[in-house]
């Protein structure tokens, strides 16, 4: 079957060129507050501008813009926040994505450098997060709890781990997903790993849940560390994407040794297609690994796969998670038998 080409009017180019007003607006807003300012009633922009100690006529513009992005209402003279949008856009609450955009607007201008990238091939500069404790770390780490809000649950739902007693949580982060499988599994224990930076905020994480007797928080870089052996189960969750291929394929060699026979591996990540053209936010989000990371990028399915069968797992399932395009699960199992790695070395 050939292939279709999409035809594109003079128009859609140009509203692709200047998509990044549309997203600016949106991220000023949420830096200004203007969201918050709205939360409890409608306010002209007037009204905003004071409580917010802004320029009137930004305010103004600002609001419009949003209003034909449907990010606010307009009510007479004034504004006011949707109700739907208003569990996402306002800081407190379990279903707000405020910590995660807030990320967007903090990395825009890094996006001016991905010509510079893309010519010499080398990532744009970038804060160490995760060594060390920081307001950046604190920033990324709720970011990404902001996130797995909408998704850890889902992931839960989708695996059966009722035979696990202890989860490796493999760069885990604020601890979230571990946090929601043992909630799901009375039985299952979890030992989160990663840098001492982060697990300073995901101690809070835990603490908060009430998890510390069922998970262990270690501070340790999975790139040197020797894992701890016979877990059940193992969670690479948005892991592989910072990495090379090499770096992956030894990561994942290192990982199944560690898996016990019939133990569970689940990789959690933004796939593409084995074309590697679709779907587009897998596809753009290698752009952004590009500008951050020295040879991360997306993944196809196929190529995971390819990893994980030549280390000896069978009984492949992958899932799409239904939060942002790409977003799924691939699960395999250990079977009990040498990977072609180990023969090939002996």
């Amino acid at each position: 079957m050939g292939v279709v080409e999409k035809s594109f009017h003079p128009s859609d180019l140009i509203a692709l060129a200047s998509g990044y007003w549309a997203s600016q607006g949106f991220l000023t807003a949420l830096k200004l507050g203007v969201f918050e300012g709205l939360k409890d009633r409608p306010k002209t922009p007037g009204q905003l501008a004071r409580t917010l100690r802004l320029d009137q006529r930004g305010v103004d513009l600002l609001l419009h813009a949003l209003a034909t992005l449907g990010l606010v209402e307009k009510v007479g003279a004034g504004f006011q926040l949707p109700s739907g949008l208003k569990p996402l856009l306002v800081s407190e609450g379990p279903q707000t994505l405020v910590p995660y955009l807030r990320i967007h607007h903090d990395r825009f201008a890094a996006w001016a450098l991905l010509p510079r990238v893309v010519k010499r091939g080398k990532p744009a500069p970038a804060p160490d997060l995760f060594v060390q404790s920081t307001p950046r770390t604190r920033r990324f780490i709720a970011a990404m709890e902001a996130m797995a809000a909408h998704t850890a649950k889902t992931l839960a739902e989708m695996l059966d781990l009722s035979r696990c007693s202890h989860l490796l949580d493999v760069g885990g982060g604020s601890g979230a997903y571990s946090i929601v499988l043992c909630r799901a599994y009375p039985s299952l224990h979890a030992t989160v790993l990663d840098l001492p930076g982060t697990l300073v905020f995901t101690r809070r994480y835990v603490r908060a849940a009430r998890m510390e007797d069922r998970i262990r928080l270690l501070p340790r870089d999975y790139h040197r560390v020797r894992f701890p052996n016979n877990y059940d189960a193992i969670l690479l969750s948005h892991i592989l994407h910072s990495n090379g291929p090499e770096a992956c394929q030894r990561l994942l060699h290192r990982l199944v040794k560690t898996l016990r026979p019939g133990g569970t591996l689940i990789i959690r990540d933004y796939f593409l297609e084995d074309s590697r053209s679709h779907p587009s936010w897998p596809a753009l989000f290698s752009l952004n690994m590009l500008l951050w990371t020295k040879e991360g990028r997306s993944y196809s399915w196929g190529e995971v796969e390819g990893w994980l069968k030549r280390e000896g797992l069978r009984d492949f399932k992958r899932e799409q998670i239904p939060f942002l395009e790409g977003e799924g699960v691939l699960v395999a199992r250990k079977v009990a038998r040498r990977s072609q790695f180990e023969a090939r070395c002996r």
